[in-house]
């Protein structure tokens, strides 16, 4: 409620803490009609619905707009959520899933959260307790991407298409979704509870945090607030280790953008595959700078999701740091995060970054099928990590349809299908893919019923959306 007052306050008042953080938001609001505020109701009560009503009267005496979420557990066949031991995480998970497409529903880019300094102190302790290591240690950012939305479009940096032209051909680029902001980390709980107060705005605690029992973060939290902890693990030294990670984590970033401001990137973005110019000076830059760098060209045309930095730092070292004998080489090859990375020796060193052959047991996981049963088009589908794609239904509504790696036999079965001119056609297309490389692309089959099939089932390859053919 303290974040929901500071919000109404903002919008009221020539002066408030919040003005900086509101003014950097695009389409800053006029009235604190603009702010929509999202209750999640866990149901882990059995009265918690009626403190969401409550919750939602109290910003309605705010003049702010609120909507409940309730959690579905049913929905994952889950009878009992409190016996799980895995609890804090599904919550967790359920909770940001059901905000991100709240946010997307209304048009909401920027989502504002009520982490204060003791969440903070136990989210550092926590890590600390599971080993988790490196600037993870610097607790929650201020500023970030919504976490746990992985693929909802709309919410994961993507709803704002660009359209880019290249060779001819134009291809849309995502961008956008839901940014978080913690504006509320610096300050205290006992400081936020003391400014309700003031102001006269109900304090509301969800009762199931006081239960020691129920999560690992219970856990911690009771120790802080008994003060049980040795002296090196409590709120305030925890925070002054996070802050001190902080400070050279944004250093590191400070540096990394500025390089990467002079890094030279051709991206071809049907081919899902980045060819880069190093900057000259590379091998004079830290350990922690090199991997920082390596991680955002990775993100490029990884697959994967949040590469954690201590998982390239050996990568980095051998690609930025090589010595005389491995200069020799004219190409030296490289494979992290599902990506295949070839460095190039020569006056100016060239990297050329793309997907790396998939396993047969990634092929197996990043098959999408889908099922009509509308004209309409499908949901946006995530495909690989790298490529937003929809589908609209084929002629007959009981066939599927389904988003996979291209094979060798698709090539082939494609080819026996199509006239000389149309061979002539997709061989044109197929010339940027070279080798193996169109075997990291995506396909679109069709399964339509057919009883000339022994299975009842014809199957087409019908587009290569990445390759405009179709």
């Amino acid at each position: 409620m303290a974040l929901a007052r500071l919000c109404h306050d903002a919008v009221r008042m020539e002066t408030s803490p919040m003005k900086p953080l509101l003014s950097a938001i695009p389409d800053y609001p006029r009235s604190s009609t603009w702010f929509t505020a999202f209750i999640v109701d866990h149901k882990l009560r059995a009265n918690s619905s009626d403190e969401s009503k409550r919750v939602a009267a109290e910003l309605a005496k705010l003049h702010i707009d609120a909507q409940i979420l309730e959690l579905d557990w049913a929905a994952l066949d889950i009878d009992n959520p409190r016996s799980l031991t895995n609890l804090e995480s599904i919550a967790r998970r359920l909770r940001y899933r059901a905000i991100g497409k709240a946010c997307a529903s209304h048009g909401i880019g920027s989502l504002l959260v009520a982490h204060h300094a003791r969440d903070q102190a136990e989210t550092v302790l926590l890590r600390i307790l599971t080993e988790y290591l490196g600037s993870g240690l610097g607790g929650m950012r201020s500023c970030a991407g919504i976490p746990e939305c992985r693929g909802i479009y709309g919410v994961d940096q993507s709803g704002s298409g660009r359209l880019i032209t290249t060779g001819g051909e134009a291809m849309v680029v995502e961008q956008g979704g839901v940014t978080i902001a913690r504006p509320m980390l610096s300050l205290r709980k006992e400081e936020l509870v003391a400014f309700c107060e003031e102001s006269s705005v109900k304090w509301f605690e969800d009762p199931t945090n006081a239960d020691p029992t129920l999560t690992m973060r219970n856990t911690v939290r009771s120790l802080q607030e008994k003060n049980t902890l040795p002296v090196a693990l409590r709120a305030d030294r925890i925070l002054a280790l996070a802050d001190n990670i902080n400070r050279r984590r944004v250093d590191v970033e400070r540096t990394v953008d500025e390089i990467y401001s002079r890094t030279k990137i051709t991206l071809d973005i049907r081919m899902g595959e980045a060819t880069v110019r190093l900057p000259e000076e590379m091998q004079s830059h830290s350990s922690s700078v090199q991997a920082t760098v390596l991680r955002r060209l990775l993100e490029l045309v990884s697959p994967k999701d949040n590469v954690a930095v201590s998982q390239i730092a050996q990568t980095a070292e051998a690609l930025f740091n090589e010595r005389d004998a491995e200069r020799s080489a004219s190409t030296r090859s490289f494979q992290v995060a599902g990506v295949h990375i070839e460095r190039s020796n020569g006056q100016l060193p060239r990297v050329t970054l793309r997907r790396a052959t998939p396993s047969a047991a990634e092929r197996e996981t990043q098959q999408i099928t889908l099922s009509f049963d509308s004209a309409g088009w499908s949901e946006w589908h995530l495909w690989d990590g790298r490529w937003w794609i929809r589908i609209q239904p084929p002629a007959r509504l009981d066939s599927t349809a389904s988003i996979r790696f291209l094979t060798k036999e698709d090539l082939h079965a494609v080819r026996r299908r199509l006239d000389k001119e149309d061979r002539r056609l997709l061989d044109k297309k197929l010339e940027r893919a070279k080798g193996l490389q169109r075997f990291t692309l995506p396909a679109i089959i069709c399964n339509e019923g057919s009883p000339q099939s022994a299975d009842g089932k014809q199957v087409e390859v019908v587009a290569l959306p990445s390759l405009g053919w179709r």
